[in-house]
């Protein structure tokens, strides 16, 4: 139970970054990362790590991110669970492109080929977005403005294809 709790502490951290409250989304994947790590739930504080990582680099605490994603780093590596892994590999890639912008653009193209590969289509948008705000931020803003705008009329196309499939 308390594991399942843990669970939705992660993701309503994800929430609370996305809605501009890292503060808030730090103290939620703290507390679901202590208690994976009580519950020795190793693969789950895959994503806690990944979360918090994010949430830090939110608030501008790029080297405590990274600690967090070098924690995160082995688990990540043993799971057999290749969404964690990508997710995972998101986040370690938005830690680093603050200061190495082409290793986090071969590591966002590489999960973003890896999920298309699979089939895996939201993690393909998820790598593709995380890297045209990477590149909003830390690199040329135009490229980055492109990229997402790319990624909106590909998701909307993916819409409208999955509407019509449905109307057949």
């Amino acid at each position: 139970e308390k594991s399942g709790a843990a669970e939705i502490s992660v993701l309503l951290a994800s929430l609370a970054i996305e809605e501009g409250n890292p503060v808030e989304g730090e103290r939620l994947a703290r507390r679901a990362l202590d208690e994976f790590r009580i519950a020795k739930a190793g693969e789950s504080q895959i994503p806690a790590h990944a979360v918090l990582a994010q949430a830090l680099l939110a608030q501008g605490k790029s080297g405590a991110a990274g600690k967090e994603i070098t924690l995160g780093r082995p688990l990540a590596a043993k799971t057999q669970q290749r969404l964690l892994r990508l997710q995972f590999e998101i986040a370690a890639a938005e830690v680093r492109a603050g200061a190495d912008l082409q290793s986090a653009t071969t590591a966002l193209n590489s999960v973003a080929l890896e999920a298309e590969k699979r089939g895996i289509r939201g993690m393909v948008y998820e790598a593709r977005l995380a890297l045209g705000k990477a590149e909003m931020k830390y690199g040329n803003q135009a490229d980055g403005l492109a990229r997402l705008a790319g990624v909106e009329k590909d998701a909307a196309f993916e819409w409208l294809e999955r509407c019509y499939d449905l109307h057949d």
